[in-house]
C-alpha cells in the first residue's frame, strides 16, 4: 500500500499522503489524489492523529554533548504539522537565503516529532522522503537554529555568515564569545575550512601549527571510464596506506609516480626514495633494514641499518 502521492504542483515529486489530506487547498480537485483508495486515505488519516512516545518529560536535543532543552510549546497541534512541513517544503530550495527560517521550522517539526505523526520511520527518512535534502543537512540547520537563538542574537549580526560557517561554530560557541565567532566568522578571508581548523584549535584539538595550515582545493573533470580508472587506483592506495583521506590516497599514488618516472635530474632519486620509505614506514609501521640500490646504476641509494 502506498503512503505517498505524485503530486503535479511540486514538480512532480512523490509527497506523503496525510501532508496531501492537510494543507492542500486543491485536494477536492487533484486527479491524483482522487485514485487513491479509501483504505488508503483512512490509514494515512491514522498517522496523521497518531501521538508518539516521548524518551522523557524533559526532552531536548544534543548538540555537541550538551543537551539543549526546547522553548517550543509541547503540545501537539495537527494543522501546526502540516503547515511546518508546507513551509519547510516550500523555502528547502532557498536554504542559503532562508537557513535560519528553515531551521526554525525544523527544529519545531523535530521537537515535537511532527515528523513521526506523519508516518515516516525517523528524522533520516523524513528529510529524504519528503524534504528532499540531506538529513544531515536539514540537521545542522536545526542545530544551528536550537544553539544560537537563546543567544539573542541580532539578524544584523548573522548577516553575512552562511549557515555552512555557522555549523562550525557549533561545538565552541557560546553566550560569553558569540560575539567574537561571530566577528570572526564574518571575514571574507576565513573560509569554512580555514573557520574548522581555529575552531578545532580553540578546544585543543589540533595544534597552532596544524591550525595555519590551510588545504589548497585541487578540481578534475573525468569521463565515466576515467572515473573507473582513478576510483580503481585511489582504492589501492586506501588498502595500501589504510588511510580513508582520499587527498592522501591520491598524494601516496603521485609520490609513487615520481620515484618511477621524474627525472633524476630535477630531484636526486635518492631523496625521492628516502621521502618513500619514511610514509611507507609510518603508514605501514615496517622498518627497511639493508641498503638501497639503484639497479640500473648499481649505485647505493640509502645505507640503512
Amino acid at each position: 500500500m502506498s503512503s505517498h502521492v505524485v503530486c503535479p504542483r511540486r514538480g512532480e515529486k512523490r509527497v506523503a499522503l496525510e501532508f496531501c489530506l492537510s494543507t492542500c487547498e486543491t485536494k477536492e480537485e487533484c486527479d491524483e489524489l482522487k485514485e487513491v483508495s479509501e483504505a488508503e486515505i483512512r490509514a494515512a488519516k491514522k498517522r496523521m492523529t497518531r501521538m508518539p512516545i516521548l524518551a522523557s518529560e524533559q526532552e531536548g536535543v544534543t548538540i555537541d554533548g550538551v543537551m539543549v532543552f526546547p522553548e517550543v510549546e509541547r503540545k501537539k497541534d495537527p494543522e501546526e504539522a502540516g503547515n511546518l512541513i508546507a513551509k519547510a517544503m516550500f523555502i528547502k530550495d532557498d536554504i542559503e537565503g532562508k537557513f535560519w527560517e528553515l531551521g526554525e521550522v525544523l527544529y519545531v517539526i523535530f521537537i515535537k516529532q511532527y515528523y513521526v505523526d506523519a508516518g515516516y520511520r525517523d528524522w533520516r527518512d523524513f528529510c529524504d522522503s519528503v524534504l528532499d535534502i540531506k538529513w544531515r543537512t536539514a540537521t545542522y540547520l536545526k542545530d544551528i537554529y536550537a544553539k544560537l537563538s537563546p543567544l539573542d542574537i541580532d539578524e544584523a549580526d548573522r548577516k553575512g555568515i552562511g549557515w555552512a560557517k555557522l555549523k562550525e561554530l557549533l561545538p565552541v560557541v557560546n553566550a560569553e564569545n558569540v560575539s567574537h565567532w561571530l566577528s570572526v566568522a564574518k571575514e571574507k578571508k576565513v573560509s569554512v575550512l580555514v573557520l574548522n581548523n581555529m575552531v578545532k584549535y580553540a578546544l585543543g584539538k589540533i595544534t597552532k601549527e596544524d591550525a595555519e595550515k590551510v588545504p589548497q582545493v585541487i578540481a578534475f573533470r573525468f569521463y565515466e571510464e576515467q572515473v573507473k580508472n582513478v576510483e580503481r587506483a585511489l582504492e589501492i592506495s586506501r588498502r595500501l596506506t589504510g588511510s580513508d583521506s582520499r587527498s592522501y590516497q591520491l598524494e601516496m599514488i603521485c609520490a609513487e609516480f615520481r620515484a618511477t618516472y621524474e627525472s633524476v635530474d630535477e630531484i636526486p632519486k635518492a631523496k625521492l626514495v628516502a621521502g618513500i620509505l619514511d610514509r611507507v614506514s609510518s603508514i605501514m609501521k615496517v622498518e627497511f633494514v639493508g641498503d638501497i640500490v639503484d639497479v640500473e646504476t648499481g649505485e647505493v641509494l640509502i645505507q640503512t641499518k
